[in-house]
């Protein structure tokens, strides 16, 4: 779907087909430092914090390379960090009940 959309062959034609296929995992990458930047604000309530552990998480040289040549492992740490993430959000029983 990403190549027929992004694609030299595709509707928008914005980028070449190889490139098209790594735009979307490194916006899902991206969304990653996004979710550990704010849940890092919403734990430790700074802002530095935040900014640190985004940082941090985006320049890991190892995440960094993933991101770019891998295509699985980094969506599944997203998406994992999103979990948890979510579960930090789950209501308490009281709200529930």
């Amino acid at each position: 779907m990403k190549h027929i959309l992004f694609g030299s062959f595709g509707m928008l034609g914005w980028l070449g087909d190889i490139e098209s296929y790594q735009l979307v995992s490194l916006l899902i990458s991206a969304l990653g430092v996004f979710i550990v930047a704010v849940f890092a604000i919403e734990i430790s309530g700074s802002l530095l914090a935040g900014v640190v552990a985004g940082l941090a998480l985006g320049l890991l040289p190892l995440f960094w390379a993933e991101s770019h040549i891998n295509l699985k492992d980094p969506e599944q740490a997203v998406f994992f960090t999103g979990a948890v993430w979510s579960f930090w959000h789950w209501p308490p029983p009281s709200v529930i009940a």
